[in-house]
């Protein structure tokens, strides 16, 4: 627990120093970290999670479904700045470290276990994340870490309650939770598959279908034309260097 208790530190450091120097160097913008800032102080003042860098009136959860970002509103009560978002973010990411290294020690024992974490730790995805200002699925990794330590120490009604708590990170991630119910069926845990699986499966429906253009100002979800664009082959997306227009 002590190699644990140093590594959460460690990485902490090195995650929360990072970031927030990006953003002292102005390296940071509106997407997504003035997004999330203006939508946890409408959740601190216990209102709908309007961001106005968005648009006139934009509600985040019509975005992306996310309403785990609500935990952070008492922070951000207590300390309402950006910051306090990069350090929840940081706080997630190295959390995840300790968890790895306690998943891997009693199976391949202190010296791999320790190499291993580190690795994950200074993983070009997780760094990728600590770079990209503030996301919501920060509080994803936490939580699949848990759900695999779960499943491999056998804790099968574990590995599904930590792998059904993704829906609250954001839409895509139910996919990953109905994932898990493929696993529990690999492994044997033949009464908690299909449950697990019908609710990722079913959660994405209803998110996707549902909810999130309930809450969008045009009534459906955005993102339904990227993926087709993704799935042609399409060219990216690029900015003209004169300001105001967009062009492919």
């Amino acid at each position: 627990w002590l190699g644990a208790l140093a590594l959460f530190v460690g990485f902490f450091a090195l995650y929360a120093s990072h970031s927030m120097m990006r953003h002292v160097r102005y390296q940071t913008g509106g997407y997504d970290l003035g997004l999330f800032t203006q939508a946890v102080a409408r959740y601190a003042e216990l209102r709908a999670p309007v961001a106005e860098l968005k648009g006139p009136g934009a509600n985040l959860l019509g975005d992306h479904f996310h309403p785990i970002v609500a935990t952070i509103a008492p922070l951000s009560r207590l300390f309402p700045s950006p910051y306090t978002l990069l350090a929840v973010q940081a706080a997630l990411l190295a959390v995840s470290v300790p968890i790895v290294y306690l998943t891997a020690r009693p199976r391949l024992g202190l010296a791999v276990s320790v190499v291993l974490a580190i690795a994950y730790g200074l993983a070009w995805g997780i760094a990728g994340a600590v770079a990209f200002e503030f996301h919501e699925v920060a509080f994803g990794v936490p939580l699949l870490a848990l759900a695999i330590n779960a499943l491999l120490r056998g804790r099968h009604a574990a590995a599904a309650a930590w792998s059904c708590t993704l829906v609250l990170v954001k839409e895509d991630l139910t996919l990953t939770t109905a994932m898990f119910g493929v696993l529990l069926f690999l492994v044997g845990a033949r009464r908690l598959r299909a449950a697990v699986a019908a609710f990722g499966v079913a959660s994405f429906g209803l998110l996707v279908l549902v909810v999130i253009p309930w809450l969008n100002a045009a009534g459906e979800f955005s993102y339904w034309g990227l993926a087709g664009a993704a799935g042609h082959g399409g060219p990216a997306p690029v900015v003209d260097l004169e300001p105001g227009r967009f062009t492919r």
